[in-house]
């Protein structure tokens, strides 16, 4: 049930957002882009990491 009623409220907010979309200050847009960046840094030094070690879960 409450799984049901999480879904509801996400899929509600995601709507709600689409036709109001909300405003955000640039301070905090560009601290979540640079938190994106090094996600996305991590994730590749990652990937060459597991393929240099040949413990890639993808190559399984």
């Amino acid at each position: 049930m409450s799984a049901a009623t999480a879904f509801f409220t996400l899929f509600f907010f995601f709507m709600v957002n689409q036709v109001i979309p909300v405003k955000i200050s640039d301070d905090i847009h560009n601290y979540l882009q640079g938190i994106w960046q090094r996600t996305g840094y991590s994730n590749v030094k990652l990937q060459r990491i597991e393929k240099r070690m040949r413990t890639d879960p993808n190559q399984r």
